[in-house]
Formats: structure tokens, C-alpha cells, sequence
């Protein structure tokens, strides 16, 4: 129902189930957690509506977490997390926070969704399997920097899936001044959206195949590659600009041994390095490389109606 409830937790998690979390339209809920998560569920967290502000301080802890799943359907939800990172020497791994943090899935249907993460090695969104955007609005910033010990490391990241993920709708922005923005231990999917990613290492980054269908892309890395995939890149359609750093990092760069297919679609890429695009694309490419600091380059297309002499 409506009405505003304040949780100020200062020892575990500010709202806890064994089962489920569930919040609707009408609901105004803020946590303030400086010791444990803001809003966990065991099984799932479901945002139906309503306004959510979680604020978390505490060492690795997560703004909005479960074991199962997140589903984001509407409402506006903002979570923020300042706490620094944990070492577990058992595990030899690093734990940091997180604003929204599921072992299974994340999937964001509408609403609005802000996360800002400023601790070492802290990330936007982070999913243990896979995250789909079909609607809504989501921005992501993280400031951070990571840590590392021995041979474990952590770094922050602005959207983070060791599964697969998909855009099919809604606009991302992530912003991520000291990391990647948007990374997959598996493939990356665009079949619609708009997504935004402006990052200090690569902006966009797959484990496997990398692939464009639709939508709008636009990636800016300062410091590494704008689009990368470990494995081939696939752009059949939508827009897609991207923005790579100095040699030898590229616009658009698939791993040793793959290609880049460019079967459709717009795409204009910028780096220090040009990474040619497969002999067996189905749509033409031009790539000019050697173009100093100032330089001009035009680029003229006609179509063949355009130059056809007009008969008497």
C-alpha cells in the first residue's frame, strides 16, 4: 500500500524475507544500511512500483540482493554504495559491493533504476547467470578502483554477468571512470534499446561472440577498446559508434583468430588501431588507417541513380 517506511540498520539487513521481497506502487521506502545489505530476499526481489532509496556504507555489502532472482518492472529505485572491498583467504577471492546482486538473474522490464558505486572494486549490477533488458531506464555509475593480491584480483564494473547478456529494449547508460562498463563471461546480445557506455577500459566487453541485431549503441573507452569480444563480432543492424583509445586499441576489436562481420546496419568506429572485418561480410566496409592528430577525412556515397547519365 502507500505510505513511507524509513529503516535505519545498523547491524544486519535493513529488509529481510527467507522467501520473497516484493514492493508495489504506492510504497516509499528508504534504508540507510551501515552494517549488511539494504533489502535482501532469500528467493527473489521484485520492484512492481513504487520509489526505493538504499543507501549502503558497510564493507562489501549489497543494495539490493537475493540468492534467486531481481525483476525491476516499474517504480524508481536508486541505490548507492560507498564501502570498501573484503579479502577471503579461505576462497583466495575478493568481495566488494554491489547495488543490485543476484546468484541467479536480472531482468529489468520498466521503471526507473539508478545505481552509483564509488568503493574499490564496487559494481552497478552484478549477476552470477544472466541479465536481460527489455524496458526502462538504467543508468550506472561507478568511480572505484580495484585490488589485487597474489593471483586474485577484483575491479569494478558497471553491469557484470557471468552469463549471458541481452538488450531487447529500454535505454542504458553506464558510466564507469576507472573500469569496464559492460562485461559478459558469456555473449553479449543487442536486439533493441539504446545503450550508452562510456568507461576507462573496454566499454563493451563479451567472453564469446558479440553480436548487434537492432538498436542503438554508442561506446567511449579512454583507455582500451570501445567494442571488444573474445571471440567474433556480428553487427546485422541497428547503429553502432564506437569509440576506441590510442594504438594498438581499436573501435570495434575481435580476439586473434576471429573476425568481425559486418552484415548490416551503421557503424562508425575510432581507435588508434583498425581491426579488419571479415572477406565474407555482407555489407561493404571502409577503413583508413595512418590519419594523424587534425586530420580531415570525407567519405562521399552515391548510389548508382545518382550517377547514372540522364538519357535525352
Amino acid at each position: 500500500g502507500s505510505g513511507y517506511l524509513e529503516v535505519d540498520a545498523n547491524c544486519k539487513a535493513g529488509i529481510r524475507s527467507d522467501d520473497y521481497v516484493r514492493i508495489m506502487p504506492g510504497a516509499n521506502i528508504y534504508v540507510d544500511a551501515s552494517s549488511g545489505n539494504g533489502i535482501r530476499g532469500n528467493d527473489a526481489v521484485v520492484v512492481t512500483g513504487g520509489v526505493i532509496n538504499v543507501n549502503i556504507t558497510g564493507t562489501a555489502d549489497k543494495g539490493i540482493s537475493t540468492d534467486g532472482y531481481i525483476q525491476i518492472d516499474g517504480g524508481r529505485t536508486t541505490v548507492i554504495t560507498s564501502g570498501g572491498y573484503e579479502i577471503d583467504d579461505e576462497e583466495a577471492d575478493y568481495t566488494a559491493c554491489a547495488g543490485l546482486k543476484a546468484d541467479i538473474i536480472i531482468t529489468v522490464n520498466g521503471g526507473e533504476l539508478y545505481l552509483k558505486s564509488t568503493g574499490t572494486g564496487g559494481k552497478g549490477m552484478n549477476a552470477d547467470q544472466a541479465i536481460t533488458f527489455n524496458g526502462g531506464t538504467t543508468y550506472v555509475h561507478t568511480t572505484g578502483s580495484g585490488a589485487e593480491k597474489g593471483s586474485y584480483s577484483t575491479s569494478p564494473k558497471g553491469i557484470k554477468a557471468d552469463g549471458a547478456i541481452t538488450f531487447n529494449g529500454g535505454r542504458v547508460v553506464v558510466r564507469c571512470e576507472r573500469s569496464e562498463g559492460i562485461e559478459s563471461k558469456d555473449a553479449i546480445t543487442v536486439n533493441g534499446g539504446t545503450i550508452e557506455s562510456y568507461s576507462y577500459d573496454d566499454a563493451i566487453n563479451s567472453k564469446y561472440d558479440l553480436t548487434v541485431n537492432g538498436g542503438y549503441v554508442y561506446a567511449h573507452a579512454t583507455n582500451n577498446d570501445a567494442i571488444d569480444a573474445n571471440k567474433n563480432i556480428y553487427i546485422n543492424g541497428g547503429y553502432v559508434i564506437a569509440e576506441g583509445a590510442g594504438a594498438p586499441e581499436c573501435g570495434i576489436d575481435a580476439a586473434e583468430g576471429y573476425s568481425i562481420y559486418i552484415n548490416g546496419g551503421t557503424i562508425i568506429a575510432t581507435g588508434g588501431s583498425v581491426a579488419a572485418t571479415a572477406s565474407t561480410s555482407k555489407q561493404a566496409s571502409i577503413a583508413v588507417s595512418g590519419a594523424g592528430s587534425g586530420t580531415k577525412i570525407g567519405l562521399f556515397l552515391a548510389s548508382m541513380a545518382m550517377v547514372t547519365p540522364v538519357q535525352p
